[in-house]
């Protein structure tokens, strides 16, 4: 569907097509969560939710997510995908790597993952100074159906236009191989402790930015209540406790 409304586009429903659509999403409310958040009065806050919502229609429990049982291993193992592309971005060339490990997801660890994708993103930077190409790094932890953290790392030729004289982009091989020994060097050797703590510092003002927000606070609360897993309460304290091994790992 296109991501375009227009009120044309309701003209065509009727009062049944509401009726179908409300008793298949709202008709029970108990696989539901509702967060409020703010200076509010308990007892108020209850008067009010029980005046919009009480009429609503819940039942007991009737679904369950499974439970799945995972052979972690010890430390972390991962896996890497490669894949160049070709014409794209203007006839540009790239190299992508995925690397993913299913690993127990602690609070120690989620910050860890954090730290390490910024470390990971600096790092590249550095090694990819002067071969004519754009890094980009994200992570991941997934809770469902078993714990898992991956890790992408995108490299893009740059246009030529906007490079230094004499800087030409790198090939794709070449690139993969720079992506390649940044993360053996790492891996087998932690950083210096001031380079480790800027790089922390880092983590830590995106936090602070993100748990500004709304939509930031919203993604703990559905973290904490819905997944299960408070990684947010305290989080300065826990990220401090984030040591250069614990990211070497």
């Amino acid at each position: 569907y296109s991501k375009f409304k227009y009120s044309t586009g309701l003209e065509s429903f009727t009062y049944g097509d509401v009726l179908k659509y409300y008793t298949d999403r709202f008709s029970n409310l108990s696989d539901g969560v509702l967060f409020l958040v703010g200076d509010l009065d308990p007892v108020s806050a209850k008067k009010v939710l029980s005046s919009y919502l009480g009429s609503f229609p819940v039942s007991g429990r009737y679904a369950v997510r499974p439970q799945v049982k995972t052979q972690f291993r010890s430390g972390i193992q991962p896996m890497k995908g490669l894949a160049s592309y070709s014409g794209r971005s203007g006839g540009r060339k790239g190299v992508e790597m995925y690397l993913t490990a299913l690993s127990p997801i602690s609070a120690e660890r989620f910050f860890a993952v954090k730290v390490a994708e910024e470390v990971l993103r600096g790092e590249l930077v550095k090694s990819f100074a002067d071969k004519g190409c754009s890094v980009e790094v994200s992570s991941e932890t997934d809770l469902f159906p078993s714990d898992r953290i991956s890790i992408w790392i995108s490299c893009l030729q740059a246009d030529r236009n906007g490079l230094p004289e004499g800087v030409v982009p790198a090939a794709p091989a070449e690139l993969s191989k720079v992506v390649d020994s940044v993360l053996e060097r790492l891996s087998g050797t932690a950083l210096p402790d001031n380079a480790f703590k800027q790089y922390r510092t880092l983590v830590a003002k995106a936090i602070d930015y993100d748990m500004s927000r709304p939509d930031g606070m919203i993604e703990a609360l559905l973290l904490r209540y819905s997944e299960g897993k408070d990684f947010m309460a305290g989080y300065k304290a826990k990220l401090d406790a984030v040591k250069p091994e614990m990211v070497k790992e």
